[in-house]
């Protein structure tokens, strides 16, 4: 999107402006951080793979290590990149932030660059095992169908009162990459993505509220030249509808309470979309703790309902049998769409050993709709079960 782009360019501008304005302030200082983390699981059936887990024990799947740097340029600019090495096969290792932080007083702070979306409570440090009580977040609401960062701008503003504190995200941008679509590691490009983020915080609770919007543009090869035959019998519609170039729609809303001895969370999203092939998707968790330093208890429970929408199409019925093969063929690729219904209830316990390091243990009772993908990759699907149970251990560092 042109328009965009000269946002862009024009943000960079007043950022360089920003910095040479400040030139003159304190000397440049570096301050390094990381954080690691092992992590093995296993899972009790021998026809499901689940995360990458099957009945083997394997490390791969979610073990990383990440280094960041925070530069600080003057009292009110800085400067963050991090970077990640990741052990699986479906995430790249690499840079993920990249981006400039301007902070002109205590309540507001501006950041450009390659940035984390604000999706969920936990989108800041998903990777970072140590900041929450799971080995792994609730797959249903923290899904692969989302892309993590995207290049562009965003502005902060942080209140408090004498009972009320809390702080409004607003960000707008684009993002050019692979996404996870129907199963399939897929290159997006997202033209804008733009959305607001607020959290507000009461005593012991925590609420938390999030829109998104974007424009989604993803072309399927497997399916480039059907698409070409329908539009050669002038079925314009129905041909683009084998590929995505729709908008999308994703709300979030969430509630904690946390005290000393116990604590409460819960997070709820939705997406929807104009494309048939993005899924529409109802997902929710509700987890429920117990504090005995130095060791934690938890139990959470976490559901997601999964359809799309009906495709439009135009190909008759009854006309000839080539009309007939076409219009047959365009549903059964519909009707092939994974289906992510999952109920899950997953058991953990964590202990922290020490201030920066803690080791997790973790099962999951994993429940899917018969038939249906319901995150796991199917060995012979002729077998209608999808349940299974997948044990974890994990060991986090911060450092």
């Amino acid at each position: 999107m042109k328009s965009l782009k000269k946002i862009k360019v024009s943000l960079v501008i007043v950022a360089l402006i920003i910095t040479s304005g400040f030139s003159t302030a304190a000397e440049p200082k570096i301050e390094f951080s990381g954080f690691a983390r092992a992590v093995v699981g296993h899972l009790n059936d021998d026809n499901l793979v689940f995360l990458g887990y099957d009945e083997g024990y394997s490390f791969s799947e979610q073990s990383l290590f990440a280094f960041r740097a925070d530069a600080s340029i003057t009292d009110k600019i800085s400067v963050i990149g991090q970077a990640l090495v990741h052990s699986s096969d479906v995430r790249e290792s690499g840079i993920q932030w990249l981006y400039l932080d301007y902070r002109p007083t205590q309540d507001w702070s501006f950041k450009l660059g390659r940035q984390r979306i604000p999706f969920f409570t936990y989108s800041d440090v998903i990777d970072v095992g140590f900041a929450y009580p799971w080995i792994t977040p609730p797959i249903q609401v923290y899904a692969n169908y989302l892309f993590s960062e995207f290049d562009g701008a965003m502005g902060r503003y942080d209140f408090s009162t004498k009972s009320v504190s809390g702080s409004l995200e607003a960000y707008v941008g684009q993002y050019k990459g692979p996404i996870v679509q129907s199963g399939q590691r897929l290159d997006a490009d997202i033209e804008y993505v733009a959305g607001l983020y607020s959290k507000l915080n009461y005593k012991n609770f925590t609420f938390s509220a999030a829109y998104h919007e974007g424009k989604v543009k993803v072309d399927i090869p497997e399916f480039k030249e059907f698409q070409d035959l329908l539009r050669m019998f002038n079925f314009i519609t129905t041909a683009n509808e084998l590929g995505i170039n729709n908008r999308a729609r994703f709300i979030k809303l969430g509630v904690s309470y946390n005290s000393f001895d116990y604590f409460i969370e819960s997070e709820f999203s939705k997406i929807t979309s104009g494309s048939a092939f993005i899924p529409k998707v109802n997902a929710g968790y509700l987890t429920l703790g117990y504090n005995l330093y130095p060791f934690t208890l938890h139990a959470t429970i976490a559901h997601s309902d999964a359809g799309y929408s009906e495709p439009v199409n135009e190909v008759p019925l009854g006309l000839n049998p080539i009309l007939d093969q076409v219009h047959l063929g365009f549903e059964a690729i519909f009707m092939s769409l994974p289906i992510d219904s999952l109920t899950s209830l997953t058991i953990g316990s964590r202990y922290d050993w020490k201030q920066n390091i803690a080791f997790k243990a973790e099962v999951s009772f994993l429940k899917g709709e018969n038939n249906k993908r319901a995150f796991f990759t199917v060995g012979d699907p002729t077998i209608e079960e999808r349940e299974a149970v997948l044990f974890q251990l994990a060991a986090e560092w911060v450092f």
